[in-house]
């Protein structure tokens, strides 16, 4: 339970009570990785960025290769403008999430966690169909919406031709359309961004 509360809180931009669930799941278990996986992911978002590491590296310990706790570690090198060892752990995260993704086929977190480590990685072709994943299995999955109207935005800018621009265009004010119905703070965020 207090694994699942940490993550809630999160991933809900509640870092102290993140913390603290957190925390609590790794003193009564000290060998599930998931409660170093969720304080890794709350220090990131605090600034915290030792007690990440320390985190991540315990999580890894217990489960390596997991690629949710790679991808958390690379947000910890990329804030410690450490890009190169950034990136490594992208890639593991990628490999890691390509398998668990689809040993888990009803998941979505897994194919919003994929989506993310190739968007990071610059396979945006990639992270379209694992968000779009992510949306079939829970359509009202806000960020899944969101991060995959901000890869149809980034690839709007760089695409081929006008045409190909205005369609990804419409397809990032598309997720936005969808967003305000389930999640207002991150529809208007995203309509910002496009708008720029």
């Amino acid at each position: 339970m207090h694994i699942n509360l940490g993550w809630y809180y999160s991933l809900s931009n509640r870092n102290p009570l993140a913390i603290e669930y957190s925390r609590r799941a790794t003193e009564l278990d000290p060998n599930q990785y998931l409660g170093f996986t969720n304080l890794c992911r709350a220090y990131n978002d605090t600034g915290e960025l030792q007690l990440a590491l320390q985190n991540c590296n315990r999580a890894l310990q217990l489960r390596p290769g997991d690629g949710e706790t790679h991808f958390y570690l690379g947000r910890t090198y990329g804030l410690l403008d450490q890009p190169q060892r950034s990136q490594a752990e992208y890639k593991k995260a990628v490999e890691g999430l390509e398998t668990f993704a689809p040993q888990n086929p009803n998941y979505a977190d897994g194919y919003y966690l994929l989506g993310n480590a190739y968007s990071v990685t610059g396979q945006y072709a990639k992270a379209i169909d694992a968000y779009n994943t992510a949306i079939e299995i829970a359509p009202l999955f806000a960020r899944a919406r969101f991060n995959l109207g901000l890869v149809y935005l980034r690839e709007s800018a760089t695409a081929g031709s006008d045409a190909q621009s205005n369609a990804m265009l419409e397809k990032a004010r598309e997720q936005a359309n969808s967003l305000a119905n389930i999640d207002a703070q991150l529809a208007k965020n995203l309509r910002e961004a496009i708008n720029q």
